[in-house]
């Protein structure tokens, strides 16, 4: 009787003690997920920065060959990231039937699931790679990015 009575209260700690350090965890957790670094549209630029993504040049000649709809893809993805939301996304680029890279993103809705392509320029993948890994945060839009590249 006093042994159950003592295996008892070893479990009741045990388990007081899991729950305990999985919540200072999740705190742990939440602490490092606002810490993380944040790419600007002004960091994004290899001009600006050596470890950016592209040059400034390279995002302007780009933009300038997109259509409507291109533009549109890469305002929505740059939207998406910003406001930390999920996005799947192949780890590896595609070539279109005209020669372009381009990633196929698939955004998850409650209803269905809305897939686009994105065409992409210098190191577009990996940025959104690293997005994705939680390893930044971003706050780089289409408008930073266009006002940004347009600065001399």
């Amino acid at each position: 009787m006093i042994n159950q009575k003592i295996k008892n209260v070893e479990t009741v700690d045990i388990i007081d003690i899991i729950l305990q350090s999985r919540s200072e965890e999740v705190a742990e957790i939440k602490a490092l997920e606002t810490d993380l670094p944040v790419i600007t549209s002004e960091s994004f630029f290899t001009d600006n920065i050596s470890g950016g993504f592209a040059s400034k040049e390279e995002f302007l000649k780009h933009i300038k060959a997109l259509n409507r709809n291109e533009l549109k893809a890469l305002q929505t993805v740059l939207e998406y990231m910003e406001n930390n939301e999920k996005l799947d996304v192949p780890p590896f680029e595609s070539l279109d039937k005209e020669g372009r890279n381009y990633l196929w993103c698939v955004k998850r809705g409650k209803l269905g699931n809305a897939g686009f392509k994105l065409l992409t320029f210098g190191k577009l993948s990996t940025f959104i790679g690293i997005y994705l890994m939680g390893v930044v945060k971003s706050s780089v839009t289409l408008t930073g990015l266009h006002n940004e590249a347009n600065k001399k």
